[in-house]
């Protein structure tokens, strides 16, 4: 690195030359990176290199440290005239319940005559892609299994199926994953008209949320300071936390 050049010299001198720089970073889940390019070529960022204190300074304006928690980002900003400047696109995924009106329960019904001890339903999947699954099993400890059971089976998940993902097409978010485990005991049910009836009352599934955020970062004369001091400091903090367990550590040994 060039020690009469500030950084905010370096790329005003890149940019007058018609040379494009810019940040990358993608990350969510514990796991992420940046890179920095000059005319979509990776420069260097380790130590105090220009890219580094790039990068730096964009992790510290989109604040989102080591990527830790259940989303996931991604973004470019471009160097023009004095400021960093880009999209941050953050998406994330939330849990829900959809709670069924008593009207509209889903009703599985099984035959009086037919015995078993459980009916377990399950079903997984991404509801707009491929579509959910669902998989209903009978257990019976005691007693034969008939061909009556394994038919029932097919014909209830494909019922299923398709009732529950008509259900979720009345939630006002966006659904994503949808994954519920059901388990009724034969006592349970309701018996109507010949029929041993059991309902689902509510369905829990997951959403995507998120938002795509502009991002501004001015380079001052002084950012490259800047952006060193605060490393130190984290440094430091991060010392100095990681010696006080350290010495908590001896002191309870």
């Amino acid at each position: 690195m060039e020690e009469k050049q500030t950084l905010k010299q370096w790329l005003d001198d890149l940019e007058s030359k018609g040379h494009e720089v810019k940040v990358t970073w993608e990350g969510g889940n514990d796991d992420g990176s940046f890179n920095a390019y000059v005319d979509d070529k990776e420069i260097d960022t380790d130590g105090k290199t220009y890219g580094a204190i790039l990068i730096d300074i964009v992790a510290d304006a989109i604040a989102y440290g080591s990527f830790a928690g259940d989303y996931s980002t991604n973004g470019e900003l471009l160097y023009s005239e004095g400021e960093l400047s880009g999209t941050d696109n953050y998406s994330c995924s939330e849990s829900a319940c959809l709670e069924i009106e008593q009207k509209d329960y889903i009703r599985i019904s099984i035959p009086e005559y037919l015995w078993f001890d459980t009916i377990n339903i399950s079903t997984e999947g991404y509801h707009e892609d491929e579509g959910i699954s669902v998989s209903v099993e009978f257990n019976i400890t005691n007693g034969p299994v008939v061909d009556e059971h394994n038919s029932l089976e097919e014909e209830l998940s494909e019922k299923l199926r398709k009732t529950i993902s008509k259900r979720l097409e009345n939630v006002k978010e966006q659904v994503n994953y949808v994954s519920c485990d059901w388990n009724f005991k034969f006592d349970d049910a309701k018996v109507i008209n010949g029929k041993r009836v059991f309902f689902i009352e509510e369905i829990d599934y997951n959403y995507e949320c998120g938002e795509d955020k502009d991002i501004c970062i001015e380079i001052t004369d002084d950012a490259e300071e800047i952006a060193i001091a605060r490393k130190k400091e984290e440094e430091e903090r991060w010392n100095s936390y990681r010696n006080s367990i350290t010495a908590d550590i001896k002191n309870n040994s």
